[in-house]
């Protein structure tokens, strides 16, 4: 039964766009930065690995019923499981043939074959399961029902935080998309810029990841259609991005 203090705009409807606005913007936005890192149009917020570890360790909180008695663990397994895949990818990056970017795309592919494997190795061996499958298929499918102020403290601190750091680095994301030498050349440290804006990649994701779950393709689609709007340049793109990607979000739910 419902409280006789819950309110229907202030207890569903307003902390449920809170995370879709949220959630549309940080995946428009780490799909722009990623694009422009790799030089890559396919490039999205998968491309190092980075939501399929997140992914792996908030399925091992839904696994362990954490997320009933302490719900912060979702948002706290989602950015730890980005930056634990996204430092192992470097790591294991720069010892097989440098920090370039080919070299980083294919460890990305491979790490994040191997974590979607052991995902997968997980659910089944628990398929008996039958409640906790169909909450992660929901969770896996991206889902908006029954959001409340509890997602809204999991997801907004880290994607404020993210974009903030996106925003910040607008005029070296442009140099980056010249190339590394070109960069370097202009006054950009290529390896510090990287790395914080990879940091911010897998904050706006985890916090996705805690708010929503997976939604495919948002972040690989949303940053090409902005381009055609406002252009290139991320001075422009990422503040399209932000308002683009949070109101088609909200127009699809």
């Amino acid at each position: 039964a419902v409280g006789a203090g819950w309110n229907p705009l202030l207890d569903e409807r307003l902390p449920r766009l809170i995370v879709i606005f949220s959630s549309g913007a940080a995946l428009a936005v780490s799909g722009a930065v990623m694009q422009s890192l790799f030089h890559n149009p396919l490039a999205s917020p998968s491309g190092l690995g980075i939501s399929s570890g997140g992914s792996l360790l908030v399925v091992l909180v839904f696994v362990m019923e954490l997320e009933f008695t302490h719900p912060y663990t979702v948002p706290i397994a989602a950015v730890l499981g980005c930056l634990l895949t996204l430092f192992f990818v470097y790591a294991l990056s720069s010892r097989l043939g440098g920090l370039h970017m080919p070299t980083l795309i294919l460890t990305g592919i491979a790490i994040s074959t191997l974590l979607i494997a052991i995902q997968g190795g997980i659910l089944y061996a628990l398929r008996d399961r039958w409640q906790l499958i169909q909450l992660l298929t929901e969770w896996e499918a991206g889902s908006t029902i029954d959001r409340t102020w509890v997602h809204v403290h999991m997801q907004l601190p880290l994607t404020i935080i993210g974009l903030i750091g996106c925003l910040y680095y607008r005029k070296e994301i442009d140099m980056l998309a010249l190339g590394e030498e070109e960069a370097m050349s202009l006054g950009v440290e290529v390896r510090k810029v990287r790395g914080h804006l990879f940091f911010c990649v897998a904050l706006l994701t985890g916090g996705a990841l805690a708010g929503v779950g997976i939604i495919a393709f948002y972040g690989l689609v949303l940053p090409h259609l902005m381009r055609r709007i406002v252009g290139p340049s991320h001075r422009h793109l990422i503040p399209m991005c932000i308002l683009g990607g949070s109101s088609l979000l909200a127009c699809m739910d």
